[in-house]
């Protein structure tokens, strides 16, 4: 077996490489695997792999969507036979798809949609709201009316600030990386210049007396005063290090600006641009905000857990109010109070008394605040949910939310319809996912989407949608809705899962504490269960037909038989459930607790505590990998997927994403576990690793070239300079094939791998060009006559009879500079040059003469042209000088003759005029003495 690779057409396709893991996988794990499963007493037939019932919804969001309908012992970890004597050491990411704008790359890419909202400003003439998300570079442009993104804007590196200048209408952005600030015209929702500053940007305020921006260093402990008309410098303000915060005082025209490590506010007088002086805060102080109502100025101080109150008449102290982790900040100009957001609530105080009036929940990670001038509603950017909470201060309630980034929760493998089908709670929405891993279709959902799950009996997946207390049910393969049901006793977010062995929908509801069973043909509830606080997790053992409820609020696990629909036991858990799954492997349910970083280990067939195991740090989603045998656990604080085998959890292999994944599934239509980020709106592809990496790369190409290698019993491919392949331990041959006009070295060779990776350079010289003569050849001139030839632009001069250029293959322009007084047949044209040598004869001709006075011709004038003896010759110019010098020389002789003649006595002949000459104009005959 050979595989080729090409780093420009050689690439295997994905169909290809599809087709190659469904045989591989099918061969391995179906045929030799199945051959080895001990069945549980009382176990259904075998399903194929990723068409089982687990899933997930609810508080907080990590679905599973993985399962596996059969049960049994799997090989461990590096056993499993394969053809051509690699064994399967791991996993990586073949692919990434950006949900939000549906483009597919190669590899491990991370998107722009983890765009880590900081920064947020109004722009009363469009009514809309600019939002700096920092890790994008972007800038999201929202309509504060309906709250909806209708523009994406680029941005410098690290946006942090926004702000909006009254004066001419734009809007600033602060780069605290990039190191300068960009500028939006929001009545075009277009970037329409871009400047650098001195510091690293952070915050920002607009003075509207004077028209300047004062931005504040993030790495320094000074201000810049920027004059935006001639994006100049106008002063720089030392106030102490770290400018976190910045605002403006419109009743005395005075800017404060807030230092975390100096844990200073500093007052700046507007109309000189100098430094009144400073006033001490709390620890890590954050956040700044004026009231104008009272000219009070309120200070969050997140390390000691207060807010400084100071008289803006005086900058004196007033007495501080308490709060829990004060975050940014905003008083409500209409009525008068402050709006404090903290972790993941939004504290209404009253600004007169100093106490709190309401607590609103919203997102986590609050980073500023803007107030829609239109509706009055205050919008908070939250990076860690990558979200805008909208407030109501006249209702002091949270009405809503805008995301971000993409939103995607869960995700299920449909094989029927080989596609993957995702779920986006926020947007409402499903997303279809090709056997290519391409973005096939997006279905519109009703309000309030929780999770999903596949009936493997009938092919249609259902979700359950919790807003309307209804499950939907959809052919992916048509993409079409086929039936509705009311659940109207199911409230709150939760999970489904399907049950192959009684039939049913398993719906747990996690604001009535309930679980339901829901005939998927009918709609109908054949009954329903109490079980314990918030349930968001569900896992069923088609083999012992025992339904596994998590119970995020109780810390436990219900345990439900599902032919009689009754709760069989409770077990207790150290924390939150924040995922589960079924192991089929070892017919084992596994329950993630973030609390204490552990994963409980029940028994599928009796439900009982059989062990526990260290996880990760915060152990999430999880997901059987039949390849494997094994579990994928997800890190709910990083971005790592882990893949635990057995009871023991001694077998591991990490794959790092490049952003936190919320959900996992198996996907048997080409073996691969797909991945779902979350916060970055992607979804991952990882397929298996049956070696150990070997990378060939390219040194010395352009970046354009194509290039492959050949490499004896492989499977991998690579792009651009690397090319890589994936082998077990052992010696290979390979070649290298080197692209049009360059040699490699080596070309060949053996490399050996022994147990970890290889990298090997290959290095390619340009091959110097075979060039070939031309001659060409003269006829017509006299001897050592200079000539020339212009070959596509190069000149060469010759004198002689032929001269010689060295050309390589290709077409060259040229034209013959021929001597004075002659012609050249041809006189340009085109060489081709087609590896051989070739001739030009060039024929030069002399020119006709012409008359040098054809205004004075006679008849007695034999160069007059006329008659038949009539000729035109054009001289050589050294012959013209030779001839004009001999008749000056003539000329005078004569003159001085004619002088003698004159001064002798007597003489009175005249001068008799030289052969053929004409009488003067107007002379009758000679003159008269």
């Amino acid at each position: 077996m050979e595989v080729h690779l090409n780093a420009e057409s050689h690439r295997p396709s994905r169909s290809q490489a599809a087709a190659l893991s469904i045989l591989l996988v099918a061969s391995l794990v179906f045929g030799n695997f199945l051959g080895l499963i001990s069945t549980h007493a009382g176990a259904a037939a075998p399903t194929p792999p990723g068409r089982g019932t687990a899933a997930s919804g609810g508080l907080p969001r990590a679905p599973t969507g993985s399962s596996i309908a059969s049960s049994g012992s799997l090989p461990a970890l590096g056993s499993l036979p394969r053809s051509l004597g690699a064994v399967p050491i791991g996993e990586k990411v073949q692919s990434t798809l950006d949900l939000r704008t549906g483009t597919l790359s190669q590899g491990a890419v991370g998107t722009l949609n983890a765009v880590g909202p900081i920064g947020i400003a109004y722009a009363p003439t469009s009514n809309q709201l600019f939002v700096a998300e920092a890790n994008s570079n972007a800038i999201s442009v929202l309509n504060a009316s309906t709250w909806s993104i209708v523009a994406v804007l680029p941005a410098g590196v690290g946006p942090t600030g926004a702000v909006y200048d009254s004066g001419n209408g734009l809007v600033y952005v602060a780069n605290t990386e990039s190191g300068n600030l960009t500028v939006v015209n929001p009545l075009s929702d277009r970037v329409v210049d871009s400047f650098s500053v001195s510091v690293v940007p952070y915050a920002m305020a607009y003075d509207s007396a004077n028209g300047y921006l004062y931005v504040g260093n993030g790495a320094g402990n000074n201000v810049l005063v920027i004059n935006p008309a001639t994006k100049t410098q106008v002063a720089s303000i030392t106030i102490g290090n770290y400018v976190s915060a910045v605002a403006y005082d419109s009743t005395n025209g005075e800017i404060y600006a807030v230092t975390d490590v100096s844990q200073v506010v500093g007052f700046i007088d507007g109309s000189t641009n100098t430094l009144l002086g400073n006033r001490s805060v709390g620890t890590n102080a954050l956040s700044i905000c004026f009231d104008a109502a009272n000219g009070y100025i309120y200070v969050g101080n997140a390390g000691s857990n207060n807010i400084t109150v100071l008289d803006g008449a005086t900058n004196l102290p007033v007495a501080p109010i308490s709060t829990s982790n004060p975050g940014p900040m905003f008083v409500d100009p209409t009525n008068h109070e402050l709006y404090v957001a903290a972790n993941t609530y939004v504290v209404a105080i009253s600004t007169s008394t100093g106490s709190p009036i309401a607590t609103i929940p919203t997102g986590s990670g609050a980073q500023a605040i803007a107030l829609d001038g239109s509706s009055g509603n205050l919008f908070v950017t939250e990076r860690q949910t990558q979200n805008i909470s909208v407030v109501d201060p006249s209702t002091q309630t949270a009405v809503g939310s805008t995301l971000v980034g993409a939103g995607a929760t869960d995700l299920v493998a449909d094989p029927a319809a080989a596609a993957v089908v995702v779920l986006n709670p926020v947007n409402n929405e499903l997303f279809v996912i090709d056997r290519d891993h391409r973005l096939a279709a997006t279905i519109p959902l009703t309000t309030n989407p929780s999770a999903l799950t596949l009936d493997s009996k009938n092919g249609l997946v259902y979700v359950f949608d919790y807003g309307f207390a209804e499950i939907q049910s959809f052919n992916i393969s048509t993409r079409l809705l086929v039936n509705t049901f009311s659940v109207p006793t199911l409230t709150g977010g939760g999970a489904i899962a399907y049950d192959p062995d009684t039939n049913h929908l398993v719906v747990a509801a996690n604001g009535a504490d309930q679980v339901a069973f829901v005939n998927p043909e009918t709609g109908s509830v054949d009954g329903s269960v109490t079980v314990g606080a918030q349930p968001s997790r569900l896992v069923v053992d088609p083999a012992s037909d025992l339904v596994f409820v998590g119970n995020y609020g109780s810390d436990n696990v219900s345990v439900l038989d599902g032919a009689t629909m009754r709760i069989v036991g409770t077990v207790p858990i150290g924390g939150g459930v924040t995922g589960m799954s079924f192991d089929p492997a070892d017919g084992q349910v596994y329950v993630a607790d973030n609390v204490d970083s552990n994963l409980t280990i029940l028994d599928g067939a009796s439900g009982l505590r059989v062990g526990n195991a260290t996880a990760l740090l915060y152990p999430g989603s999880m997901a059987f990998d039949p390849t494997f045998g094994g579990l994928w656990v997800l890190d709910r604080s990083s971005t790592t997927l882990t893949l635990v085998v057995g009871a023991t959890m001694s077998s591991r292999i990490g794959v790092s994403l490049p952003a936190t994944p919320v959900a996992a599934s198996f996907d048997p239509t080409d073996a691969t576990l797909e991945a779902l980020s979350g916060s970055s709106g992607a979804l991952y592809s990882l397929g298996p690793v049956w070696g150990f990496p070997v990378t060939f790369t390219a040194v010395g190409l352009p970046p354009s070239s194509g290039w492959s290698v050949n490499v004896t019993v492989a499977a991998a491919s690579g792009t651009g300079r690397n090319l890589e392949v994936d082998l077990a331990s052992g010696s290979y041959g390979f070649t290298v094939s080197a692209p049009p006009g360059f040699t490699a070295s080596p070309s060949s060779g053996t490399l050996v791998v022994n147990g970890s990776s290889v990298a090997m350079s290959i290095v390619f010289t340009p091959i110097p060009a075979q060039r070939f003569a031309v001659h060409f050849l003269e006829s017509g001139l006299p001897a050592s006559t200079p000539w020339a030839v212009t070959v596509n632009t190069s000149i060469s001069a010759a004198t002689g009879a032929g001269l010689d250029v060295s050309l390589a293959n290709g077409s060259y322009p040229y034209f013959v500079t021929a001597p004075a007084g002659y012609s050249a047949t041809p006189a340009d044209g085109v060489l081709a040059v087609n590896g051989t040598a070739q001739s030009v004869h060039l024929a030069f001709a002399a020119l006709p003469k012409t008359n040098p006075n054809p205004s004075n011709n006679s008849s007695r004038n034999p160069s007059s042209g006329s008659g038949k003896n009539s000729t035109t010759t054009v001289l050589p110019a050294t012959w013209l000088w030779l001839l004009a010098g001999l008749v000056i020389v003539e000329t005078a002789a004569v003159a001085a003759m004619a002088l003698a003649l004159l001064r002798r006595p007597g003489t009175t002949q005249p001068l008799r005029s030289s052969p053929g000459a004409s009488p003067p104009a107007g002379a009758q005959g000679p003159p008269q003495g």
